[in-house]
């Protein structure tokens, strides 16, 4: 079953468990990695029984637009991000995310050579406390995307989950 058709739209929305990441720019890798623990952290952050998704290469519209990635960028993406995510405080198990990349095809069908979705799922992990990026930093995933929280923020979060 083909899933993503380049320039076509995804028959899915955006909502609390999925956002749609565009790729701008030359450097891929680092459009990503810049984001992905963010994401990553507003994911776990929630206190939801969701499975959430980051899917990179599909913009605000749904439409795909792909992810350039040669072999070798393919195989430093998969490691960068797993030594980002690896940043997050409290530690988390890696078996919480996984990091898929799925063909793109032509509106013939056929697959378009390096050129991807990337796919970052998050199962849903509890923790006592928050969890934050490598730089500290604690967001929240919302229904328009995700929010980076302030002290009292956090503080008021806390309280409200007793």
């Amino acid at each position: 079953m083909v899933q993503y058709v380049l320039n076509s739209k995804v028959e899915f929305e955006e909502n609390i468990d999925m956002e749609f990441k565009e790729v701008k720019g030359i450097n891929s890798i680092d459009s990503i990695l810049s984001t992905v623990d963010q994401y990553v952290v507003a994911y776990l952050n929630i206190k939801r029984n969701i499975i959430g998704k980051i899917l990179w290469g599909i913009s605000d519209d749904r439409t795909v637009t792909g992810v350039r990635l040669e072999y070798s960028e393919r195989d430093k993406l998969r490691r960068d991000v797993v030594n980002k995510l690896s940043q997050i405080s409290p530690p988390i198990p890696s078996q919480v995310y996984s990091i898929s990349l799925v063909e793109v095809y032509d509106e013939n069908m056929k697959v378009i050579e390096d050129k991807y979705i990337v796919e970052v799922t998050v199962h849903p992990y509890s923790s006592e406390y928050f969890f934050s990026t490598g730089k500290d930093e604690v967001y929240l995933k919302t229904d328009g995307g995700k929010r980076k929280l302030k002290t009292h923020e956090i503080q008021i979060e806390l309280k409200s989950r007793g």
